[in-house]
């Protein structure tokens, strides 16, 4: 199962989740209107008796029952928007925050938040996607982790105390692989819906419980009426247990089969199962397992790296360990759990080398802004939202031999936005003091002074460095309010005009930032300007001649290149392809067509990207530049592509023919 196919079914499960509330909505309906039947039935006797309404009795009470009913829906309805909705504002970092969870901040000297952090941003880069913020559950011992978030640009990721003190380097790397599975895999989204869903049935419960306790502790009339409410009040409680019971299965069941798949894509990205399955036997084997202390644990159950209650089978959120592990490891055999013991705290491991990556000189993997990649289209579209162990160990090698000043600034507060404004500074001196200005003038001194050194650090790198910072900066820029953020978008553009001339990878920066902060604004319910947009007709054809534009020299092969993938895509159509005509105003007509394009559904975005690739690799080879721009193109449409960095495709094309 692809990228793809993975978000199809996202979307299939989330509208199941949509008929499931609906089923309980009316279930629960059913419930309350015969509950309010009996209490007004009884009402009126001195000691309550249990009596059925009769059918005068609903004539003359329609009313009120319709009333009962509507008031039920509403009360459902809107106590699962509430919660969907303050999940929604605080994004995963509300999850993990209500979870106890600690943010670590990436600029952490404590040795065990620091190879947390590295394996977390080796896992980020070789993905494709931006760095996640990080949150460590200080009071639970137990073995645990999740992702939690509404897209990549406000995902997060959280990992138990039992985790860093019980886990090596590869079992934590095959731990976190395994929540980025589920952040590429589209999983995080229907879990928050999940657990909005399910509060709003369980709400039902809680007034039950208000009721009872009330009449019990505040008094009231004894007789007849004041039994029927005590009694209403339990039903309530009882019949929004037996709606909850029914969610507990249907996110049993949707779960356990998402595990499976995420532990076979951790060790697809790692090229190892030892890892993942080291983990899942120290949970076995250690006396804390992987059950959570906090109360809320429950409500996250889903979402966990294992399960972190004691369940019965039926409502187990995940497959038994054993099964697990023998997916991983066959023949395994649970009485080595306990050959697990209590190991002493693992401290941190250095980075794996990323043997014949770096070269001599172990800064550059790339020599000039023109070398060139040579792979074939399936290759690339098969690394889609799935990256394999060769990106891991080329991010690796990457964010090792990044220069200790970049790191640091790429991990503060005022570094992140001067490292991020320092990507853009032109070569030339004379523009490079122009642009310092600008900054000067909407910055302050401070932070303009601080990107010429920045930028002579970032001269000594290869061009392949440049998107990967970008992706080390975005947890600490989005850690900014948004006015901020858009502060910093507006310096960027006018940064980028200040030469009188855009490049493919100062289109490529800013397009990418824009793209994670347009995502921010839609999580906090501030949209903000909506993009224009253009006919699905053009945005194609624009799309198509630009990607072959800045990937051809000669435009004839431009034209060629460009006439091949739209043939492709079009295949199923009569009509010819449009004549390739690249606009002169490129940078506009690529935003407009990208807005439209995004709204595609995935499997539309599927056919564009295969056909956008068979354009790229028209000549079997894409240079960086072209690179680069197509990876912002498929940020724009919410697609993770792994870096293209050289070697990984003959490592694609031997995974496949072995």
């Amino acid at each position: 199962m692809n990228f793809f196919e993975h978000q199809d079914r996202a979307r299939r499960n989330s509208r199941y989740l949509i008929l499931f509330f609906i089923v309980a909505v009316v279930g629960i309906v059913a419930a309350v209107d015969f509950i309010v039947a009996v209490v007004a039935a009884s009402a009126g006797d001195e000691y309550f008796v249990l009596r059925f309404p009769n059918r005068d009795w609903l004539a003359n009470n329609l009313g009120l029952m319709i009333m009962a009913s509507l008031a039920t829906v509403a009360f459902v309805t809107l106590a699962s928007l509430y919660r969907s909705l303050g999940l929604r504002s605080g994004g995963g970092g509300k999850v993990a925050r209500d979870m106890g969870g600690v943010l670590v901040n990436p600029d952490s000297s404590d040795p065990e938040y620091r190879r947390l952090i590295n394996v977390i941003e080796e896992i980020s880069i070789a993905s494709g996607v931006p760095v996640p913020e990080v949150y460590v559950l200080e009071s639970e011992p137990a073995i645990n982790a999740f992702a939690a978030g509404y897209s990549g640009s406000d995902a997060i990721v959280a990992v138990s105390r039992g985790c860093l003190d019980h886990l090596t380097r590869d079992e934590l790397q095959g731990v976190i692989a395994h929540e980025f599975s589920h952040v590429l895999n589209g999983d995080m989204r229907l879990n928050i819906r999940l657990m909005g869903v399910l509060f709003g049935v369980l709400a039902i419960s809680l007034i039950g419980r208000m009721i009872v306790r009330g009449l019990r502790y505040g008094g009231g009339r004894k007789g007849g009426g004041a039994a029927a409410i005590v009694l209403a009040g339990a039903a309530l409680f009882f019949v929004g247990y037996i709606g909850l019971f029914c969610g507990r299965v249907i996110k049993a069941a949707v779960s356990r089969q998402r595990e499976y798949l995420a532990d076979a894509s951790a060790v697809q990205f790692t090229r190892q199962a030892g890892g993942i399955a080291g983990a899942l036997k120290k949970i076995g084997g250690f006396a804390d397992g992987s059950e959570l202390r906090q109360a809320k644990a429950e409500e996250i159950s889903h979402m966990l790296f294992a399960q972190g209650l004691r369940l019965s089978s039926l409502l187990a959120t995940h497959p038994p360990l054993v099964k697990r592990i023998e997916a991983l490891e066959p023949g395994f055999d649970p009485a080595d759990f306990a050959l697990v013991t209590t190991a002493a705290k693992t401290t941190g491991v250095s980075a794996p080398a990323a043997a014949g990556l770096i070269d001599d000189t172990g800064s550059r993997l790339y020599k000039t802004d023109t070398d060139v990649i040579v792979l074939d289209a399936d290759s690339l579209t098969a690394t889609v939202g799935q990256p394999t162990d060769a990106h891991l160990s080329q991010a690796a090698g990457l964010r090792a031999s990044m220069p200790a000043e970049i790191v640091a600034a790429a991990h503060s507060r005022s570094g992140a936005i001067s490292l991020t404004l320092a990507l853009l500074l032109d070569r030339d001196q004379n523009i490079r003091r122009h642009q310092q200005g600008i900054i000067e003038q909407r910055m302050g001194r401070r932070i303009a002074a601080a990107t010429e050194p920045l930028c002579k650090q970032l001269r000594t790198l290869g061009p392949e460095y440049r998107l990967p910072i970008l992706d080390l900066v975005f947890p600490v820029i989005r850690s900014r309010s948004l006015s901020e953020l858009d502060h910093l978008d507006e310096l960027a553009v006018r940064i980028i005009e200040a030469d009188g001339r855009i490049d493919t990878f100062e289109y490529a920066l800013s397009r990418s930032l824009r793209t994670y902060l347009a995502d921010m604004r839609s999580r906090t319910g501030s949209t903000g300007r909506k993009p224009a947009r253009i006919p699905l007709s053009q945005a194609v054809p624009v799309l198509f001649a630009l990607l072959a534009h800045h990937g051809h020299d000669d435009e004839r092969d431009a034209a060629a290149a460009y006439s091949k993938g739209l043939t492709q895509l079009m295949k199923n159509k009569k009509a010819a392809p449009p004549p390739y005509a690249p606009p002169d105003d490129w940078p506009r007509q690529l935003d407009l067509a990208l807005a439209r394009l995004d709204a595609l559904n995935f499997k539309a975005k599927q056919r564009i990207v295969e056909a956008l690739v068979t354009t790229l690799t028209h000549d079997g080879r894409i240079a960086l530049s072209e690179a680069e721009l197509f990876r912002a193109v498929c940020v724009c449409l919410h697609i993770p592509v792994p870096p293209m960095l050289p070697g990984w495709q003959q490592d694609v094309r031997g995974d496949a023919a072995g």
